[in-house]
């Protein structure tokens, strides 16, 4: 995690988010469930109606705590990255969370600092694949034989590492597991939170082993659409700011990370 920012300028921060809207408005800002995402986003069957919970929930609740002028509308349904992102862009959707930072997305978009949390990426095998990999060459170097496969919103994790053979086109964790036991991939590329969880959900426990070595870690992010107004931008910021001083984020991503 980033070191909290300078105190006067973190005062600056809150005092000018404070000056902002004295009049007590309350912004609503239109978020979607991000499909596949587990466990930034988890979808649970109850009384007969689908209930979204996960990190980013519980992310988007303790901003709204923090700063009640703040409101996250999350609406149904579960949509894939790319649809989101376009949303975003249109400004259809404000705001969406735990999106990896890409020169693309900068341009479009507005990130927020600091980053909500760092993730660590891992590869997984099949269980009798007896390849030790240390590093990004050891990979190189198995050749044609070492196929990455890995959802299309783990690719910008990859982007900066040449030479690699990847496949993106299963939309989901599942798929690729089954492609990986069906050897059409050498290595699964995922993130952790997440990536125990993946293989437990694909009934492939005792099949599928994770490598134990951090492959790439990377910090995700708040962004909003550049149509949220600048007022809304700062309060978001500032309460982001907030969690992060005093271990709330912290204490939200170890409780997400235990449940993996």
């Amino acid at each position: 995690m980033p070191q909290p920012m300078h105190g006067m300028l973190l005062l600056a921060i809150l005092l000018g988010a404070w000056c902002m809207d004295a009049s007590g408005t309350v912004t609503e800002l239109y978020t979607a469930p991000q499909e596949f995402s587990e466990p930034k986003f988890i979808l649970r069957q109850q009384d007969g109606r689908t209930v979204v919970e996960g990190l980013c929930v519980d992310i988007m609740h303790a901003i709204e705590r923090t700063d009640p002028h703040i409101r996250f509308v999350l609406g149904p349904p579960p949509q894939s990255l790319a649809r989101i992102e376009a949303s975003l862009v249109a400004g259809e959707l404000h705001v969406a969370c735990g999106f990896l930072r890409t020169g693309k997305r900068e341009h479009a978009l507005h990130y927020i600092e600091p980053p909500l949390f760092s993730t660590d990426f891992y590869m997984a095998v099949r269980a009798d694949d007896d390849v030790a990999v240390r590093n990004w060459e050891d990979v190189r170097r198995l050749g044609e034989d070492a196929v990455i496969l890995a959802k299309y919103a783990c690719a910008p994790a990859l982007s900066s590492v040449e030479g690699l053979k990847t496949d993106f086109s299963a939309k989901d964790t599942k798929t690729n597991i089954q492609k990986l036991l069906a050897g059409r991939g050498r290595f699964f590329f995922h993130r952790s939170p997440g990536i125990e969880a993946a293989i437990r959900d694909a009934g492939a426990q005792g099949k599928v082993k994770i490598l134990p070595v951090v492959m790439s870690r990377q910090p995700l992010y708040m962004v909003l659409s550049k149509a949220v107004p600048a007022h809304a931008a700062t309060r978001i910021q500032t309460a982001i700011i907030r969690l992060e001083a005093n271990g709330e984020l912290a204490k939200l991503f170890a409780k997400w990370r235990a449940d993996d």
